[in-house]
């Protein structure tokens, strides 16, 4: 088998049958098939809550470990967050960059094994003091991108047989390459449609707006009416209507409104002079039209 195929995962050189380590090779031809295994449940969903759920539950199924998480970096807020698997008293949980086991591993990329958790100064017991439970051992490792920046920690708690090895090690190594594309494309994924449902959101915002401008122009005599809005994106703040106040007058309402800023937000000084430019041109015109 072609040990590139997976990198990361370093078991042992094949053994002869009289050499005493050939005990130890269909284990780890064991391992290789579970992890083509794992390679293929890690691929099956692009929903990220789903996948972190799964992720960390192949992982804790192929090491032996009782519990673990799977913790994504949240740059913007400098923080490592997650789902919680196998306890219902946690939904998710949120931790600084580097507090705790986990939060040293997301900011220093080391691999953290650990035999005895409470005598590890790094180790942060309110997990435990929260939910009752006991953390004895952990295995604690940086999940990078193609590009080696550690975009999650994988965090292993008490494994079930002593404690967790390097066999452990090599086969969390190799299930991060694949764990790693399956979240970025679950990130774009989550992307691409949160952009698909703006477009939407857009357009329909575009209707609502062409729909409230009147469809149809008065008409008066000796005067002709013309108006058009025209947004620079697909939804603008332009408003414009004509009030009709008995046969002979018309009130024009123009509102003015900038590109991308929250409807009811004021305009700025040079639209407002237009506005008021316009609004006193318009009076001397209909006063002069009065005299004649």
């Amino acid at each position: 088998m072609n040990r590139t195929m997976y990198p990361g995962y370093r078991p042992t050189e094949p053994a002869t049958q009289d050499d005493p380590a050939h005990s130890h090779t269909g284990s780890h031809l064991h391992r290789y098939e579970q992890l083509i295994e794992a390679a293929k449940i890690v691929n099956s969903t692009l929903d990220l809550n789903k996948l972190l759920n799964i992720i960390a539950e192949t992982a804790l199924k192929n090491v032996g470990a009782d519990r673990g998480t799977l913790y994504l970096v949240d740059a913007s807020r400098q923080e490592l967050w997650s789902k919680v698997i196998n306890d219902p008293a946690l939904d998710e949980i949120r931790l600084p960059l580097g507090k705790g086991i986990a939060g040293y591993v997301a900011v220093t990329g080391d691999i953290v094994n650990i035999a005895e958790a409470y005598s590890d100064p790094r180790f942060n017991p309110e997990y435990d003091k929260k939910t009752g439970y006991l953390t004895k051992t952990i295995l604690c490792m940086p999940l990078r991108n193609k590009d080696g920046n550690i975009i999650g920690v994988f965090q292993l708690l008490n494994k079930r047989s002593a404690t967790f090895d390097l066999d452990d090690i090599s086969f969390i190594e190799a299930l991060s390459v694949h764990a790693a594309i399956a979240v970025e494309n679950a990130r774009l994924y989550a992307q691409e449609r949160e952009k698909i449902a703006l477009e939407k959101e857009f357009i329909a915002a575009r209707e609502v707006q062409l729909s409230l401008v009147p469809k149809h122009l008065p008409s008066m005599p000796n005067f002709s009416f013309a108006a058009c809005t025209i947004p620079a994106t697909e939804v603008g703040g332009d408003y414009y209507d004509f009030i009709k106040l008995d046969e002979n007058r018309y009130e024009i309402v123009i509102a003015c409104g900038r590109e991308g800023t929250p409807c009811g937000s004021p305009c700025g000084s040079w639209e407002r002079d237009l506005l008021q430019s316009s609004n006193e041109q318009l009076f001397t015109i209909l006063a002069s039209e009065r005299k004649q």
